[in-house]
This record gives C-alpha cells, structure tokens and sequence, in this order.
C-alpha cells in the first residue's frame, strides 16, 4: 500500500506494514489422511475467463496418475462445470472430492500430498511454508506474490497500538 500511496503524494503516516495472519495459526491435523499416496487437487474456476475451464480442467486431468483428492472449488461461476468433472471422476475410484475441511486438516493434506496441483492462493501463501512441489494451472493468480511472513496479528495489534497512542498525544 505505500508503495502506491507515495508516488500519489499522499500521506502514508497511519500506514503499517504487518504481514498475514494466515501464518500465525499452523497446527496441522493429519486425521485426514489417507494411507496411500496421493495427490491434492485445489482448483478454483478462473473468474475473469471462465471459458478457459475445460481446457484447465483437461490438463488436471491428463495428469492424475494416483489417488487424488480434490477439493470442492469455490462458489464462483463456473463452478458447476468443475464438480461435475470431478464427479465424472470420482466414478474411476481414483479422484474423491472433499468438501472444505478445518484449517488444520487443510495443512495435514498440504504438507502430506505428493504433490498438489491447481490453482489456489493457498499456493502462494500456505504452501511455500510446507515447501511443497505443486503444479500451477491457468491463470486465476496471475501476478500474485508468493509471501510468508509469520506474526501478522502481533504486528496488527502493535500498528493499532501506536495509532492510538498517536491520536491520545494529539487529542
């Protein structure tokens, strides 16, 4: 944010960077778990190009060579087409679709998979944590940085601190 700020001229003074939150909660829960080798699907529809699905979800497909666990996507459009894939898939008894589980399950798959293909954000934020190989598909995070950062809430909190403390001394 005051990398855009700035060359507007405008005040960056009550701008605080504090990372992500997302990382100050790993627990990892691996009740998920199957007992063979597996593969993680995270596949979101391509929100801006929509059309570009079943050439996205060809390519998933010519890849699946184990056990597969693929999420269910988001509630984006597009979706149908998604799910109704994975339950084509499902019929093979290769792929199972998985509803969304608790954050630490999440992780048990992540860190647990042999590898995790798609193209979640989780890519970008979560699994570079686990250094985890995955294989990106499309284009729905294009331009989107890979950060890991711990200790966002404490940082948070902190900004917040200082703000205040600032508007009491002036006040």
């Amino acid at each position: 944010v005051i990398d855009i700020l700035m060359p507007l001229d405008r005040s960056t003074k009550n701008c605080y960077e504090v990372g992500s939150i997302q990382f100050d909660d790993m627990e990892i829960d691996y009740s998920a778990v199957p007992d063979e080798p597996f593969d993680l699907v995270l596949y979101n529809a391509p929100t801006r190009k929509p059309d570009l699905i079943p050439r996205e979800l060809d390519e998933i497909e010519s890849m699946l060579d184990k056990l597969t666990l693929w999420v269910e996507p988001n509630e984006d459009i597009g979706r149908r087409l998604i799910v109704d894939r994975i339950m084509m898939l499902e019929e093979t008894g290769q792929v199972r679709m998985i509803q969304t589980l608790p954050r630490a399950q999440f992780f048990g798959l992540l860190e647990t998979s042999v590898r995790c293909i798609g193209n979640s954000s989780s890519f970008f934020l979560e699994l570079p944590y686990l250094d985890k190989q995955h294989i990106h598909i499309g284009v729905r995070n294009e331009g989107r940085e890979r950060v890991f950062r711990p200790g966002g809430s404490v940082r948070i909190i902190e900004a917040l601190e200082r703000f205040f403390a600032e508007r009491m001394e002036t006040a």
